[in-house]
């Protein structure tokens, strides 16, 4: 049976010299020889794991509340013992047009320069890119490339 050797009895597996040098051998695993310390020790870490697992899944649920589509980022801040003391996630920046109200053809053509970064306007490699993937030639190759969803939802650079 595969893996079935992980079973084996310990007491054939152990140095010769182990009951010697148990102390030793102990010290250099890093385990300490009391049964119960060990076992405290091991519940513990246990426990910080799974605490910071449940934070960091929390966090990552949090991001679909972001009003950025290409851009989704949540986070839980925690104290030493992982009770969370708050949960949030990034947004739009006043002022500035959310994901979901922007599209290619207005990108291209500039209808509204004040709805995109200075990246997004001035960038010609990722313009260069968006027209290529979006500019009319290839939606009229496509028919209806994006099929109603926003820019970002389609676009990974």
């Amino acid at each position: 049976m595969v893996g079935a050797q992980r079973f084996r009895n310990p007491d054939d597996d152990l140095p010769a010299d182990f009951a010697l040098k148990r102390q030793a051998y102990y010290e250099a695993l890093g385990l300490p020889l009391d049964g119960e310390q060990f076992i405290a020790g091991l519940q513990q870490s246990m426990g910080d794991a799974l605490a910071a697992q449940c934070a960091m899944q929390i966090a990552y649920n949090a991001r679909l509340n972001s009003g950025c589509i290409s851009r989704q980022v949540g986070a839980v801040v925690t104290d030493e013992y992982f009770s969370i003391k708050s949960v949030g996630w990034n947004n739009t920046p006043q002022g500035q047009v959310p994901c979901i109200l922007r599209n290619s053809k207005s990108l291209i053509e500039h209808d509204d320069k004040s709805a995109y970064s200075d990246y997004e306007n001035n960038n010609n490699k990722f313009r260069q890119i968006i027209e290529n993937n979006f500019g009319h030639k290839k939606i009229a190759d496509k028919e209806n490339i994006l099929q109603g969803r926003h820019l970002s939802s389609v676009l990974r650079i």
